[in-house]
This record gives structure tokens, C-alpha cells and sequence, in this order.
């Protein structure tokens, strides 16, 4: 079993000027773990620890913004049965 770590980032965005505004929401593989122990202890660190709600046009925020994970605002965790050729188990 390998655990993916993704990072997901939303913002707010204006197709042309006038526009209207859509969410738009992406997804990037941030590394993979053997445990759960693992990925747990990965998280914690870079997680505040009051979350910063969305609101508005800013969307919420769940990390750091000097950590390696401050890029996103949010963090899904997928179970599967294959490797994949990113960080495996950083600290």
C-alpha cells in the first residue's frame, strides 16, 4: 500500500475583464508514504494550527506559507497499489 499526498490549491479567477468569476481548483502530487504514521508526521509540522477559513475571494488556507506545502490550501490523501516516482517517505 502507498499513500499519495496532494496538494490542492483553489483560487478565484476572472476570464476577461467584465467577466464573471469561477473557482478553479488544481491538484499536485507532493510526495508518497508507506504508513499513515508517516504521512501524519510529514503533515503536522507544516499545518497551522487555526486554519484560515475562506472567505470572500480568498480562499482558506491549512499551512505554512514558508513551508514546502504553503503553496496550497488544502491537502488530499489517496490510497493506492503502485509507486510512483516522487519523494517517497521525506522528513
Amino acid at each position: 500500500m502507498v499513500l499519495e499526498l496532494y496538494g490542492v490549491t483553489r483560487s478565484i479567477e476572472q476570464k476577461y475583464i467584465g467577466g464573471s468569476f469561477e473557482a478553479v481548483e488544481s491538484r499536485e502530487l507532493v510526495a508518497t508514504f508507506s504508513s499513515r504514521k508517516n504521512l501524519d508526521a510529514f503533515l503536522k509540522p507544516r499545518l497551522l494550527k487555526r486554519p484560515i477559513p475562506e472567505g470572500g475571494f480568498e480562499p482558506g488556507r491549512k499551512f505554512h506559507r514558508n513551508s514546502d506545502m504553503g503553496f496550497c490550501n488544502d491537502y488530499e490523501v489517496e490510497e493506492i497499489d503502485e509507486k510512483v516516482e516522487v519523494p517517497h517517505d521525506p522528513e
